[in-house]
């Protein structure tokens, strides 16, 4: 009897001892899930406190036109915390300036897909589109962000600009001014109607379009930079002012140093005042910082072949130019100056390499795009800007290819003469 007890009371004890057991480590693991939990909730919002230290810090530098500083800050940032809004703005800045145009897609999506009531993220898909060539989908987008932010001006200058791409001025400057009426302060808008007046020859309202966009952009970054850049062009194109124009386009450097544009007309300048070395030390800055203009690639061929350096180094940078002309954002599609310079300069080129066979043929296709210009004559294109006007019959370029018989036949079909041919 007093075995079975015994044995009984065992029993009771192992049991006790493994109920002790199960709910002692019930107990642990209650305190150290606890433990962790509180420990994650700590290390999250001290992560979220320091991404927005971080981003913070990258998004200043955006500001002031340092991408290349801000967006190494941004990413880590990100990588912190993956919802940081300052951090998105930041990299989706950075990319569109600098034009990243794969890493800007991808982020702009992404943007999208964890941000749809934020209007940025459809705006920068939109231009990573346009900056490929993609005008349709570019469109949708644009559209996509009018749809839904209706009240929000900045979608419809996002589709004026890809219509202003387009060539249809007309669409363009009905949703600019649609963009200003929404937003009267919108400088991005009063910029590209400034520049549909350009296009039109009504350099007035283009230039007060300008001044207006300079007045409510920030001091530094794209849009500061982009109205200085064309308050220059007016100064040179319209009132015949090379040293303001200058100083605009030193201007336009100091706000935003890390874009292509200011640099090639600052060049363009510098070459026509005969300092050579100057203004091809700008057109390769130019080139290393935007690998896809056209401009810095022709301007420099043309300064080559002009100067008496190689021409097979012209060569290459008008074959240079040429590959750009799809992906070239500074442009319109439809625009046939360029084209018509590039192979204007091919046959120039080929000439002096002694192959007049080749450069007749690239003469010819220059012809084919813009005869007139071509020609000496005052076509719009030349109105528009007096740089694109290459007056073969006075071009000391083109002096042996005059004298072949070929030069007569080629422009027999046009009527003007010359007292040079």
């Amino acid at each position: 009897m007093e075995t079975v007890e015994t044995n009984q009371t065992k029993m009771s004890d192992e049991k006790r001892r493994i109920l002790a057991i199960i709910i002692g480590g019930l107990i642990l693991i209650l305190l150290v899930g606890g433990g962790f939990y509180y420990f994650e909730i700590f290390r999250t919002k001290k992560n979220v406190a320091k991404a927005q230290e971080i981003a913070k810090q990258g998004k200043d530098l955006a500001w002031q036109a340092k991408y290349s500083e801000a967006i190494p800050l941004c990413q880590e940032a990100m990588k912190l915390d993956s919802n940081n809004i300052a951090a998105y703005e930041c990299l989706l800045r950075s990319y569109d300036t600098l034009r990243t145009i794969s890493e800007l897609e991808k982020l702009s999506k992404d943007y999208i897909e964890k941000k749809p009531q934020r209007i940025n993220g459809y705006l920068y898909l939109s231009h990573s589109y346009e900056m490929q060539g993609r005008f349709n989908e570019a469109a949708e987008w644009a559209e996509k962000a009018i749809e839904l932010f209706p009240k929000n001006s900045n979608g419809y200058n996002r589709l004026g600009h890809v219509l202003d791409r387009q060539g249809n001025l007309e669409l363009a400057q009905k949703n600019y001014e649609t963009a200003i009426s929404i937003n009267p302060q919108n400088a991005y808008a009063h910029q590209n109607l400034g520049r549909v007046f350009s296009r039109l020859t009504d350099y007035e309202k283009a230039k007060e379009e300008y001044e207006l966009a300079k007045k409510y952009s920030p001091p530094k970054g794209y849009i500061a930079m982009e109205s200085r850049l064309n308050l220059g062009y007016i100064a040179y194109q319209y009132e015949n002012n090379v040293d303001k124009a200058i100083e605009y386009f030193k201007e336009a450097i100091e706000a935003d140093p890390n874009v292509a544009m200011p640099y090639v007309n600052l060049a363009r300048r510098y070459y026509y005042l005969d300092k050579v070395e100057e203004a091809i030390s700008l057109y390769e800055k130019a080139m290393k910082l935007d690998d896809q203009l056209t401009r810095p690639y022709l301007d420099l061929a043309e300064v080559y072949l002009r100067e008496g350096k190689s021409v097979d180094e012209a060569i290459e940078l008008l074959e240079g130019a040429e590959k750009r002309l799809r992906l070239d954002h500074s442009i319109s599609v439809r625009n046939t100056e360029r084209p018509a310079n590039i192979n204007y300069f091919f046959a120039a080129a080929y000439a002096k390499k002694g192959d007049l066979d080749k450069a007749f043929e690239y003469l010819e296709k220059a012809f084919r795009y813009d005869k007139k210009t071509l020609l000496g004559e005052e076509t719009p294109a030349v109105k528009i800007n007096k740089d694109v006007g290459k007056n073969i019959f006075t071009d000391p370029l083109f002096t042996e290819m005059k004298k072949d018989p070929r030069f007569s036949e080629l422009i027999s079909s046009e009527k003007k003469t010359s007292p040079n041919l």
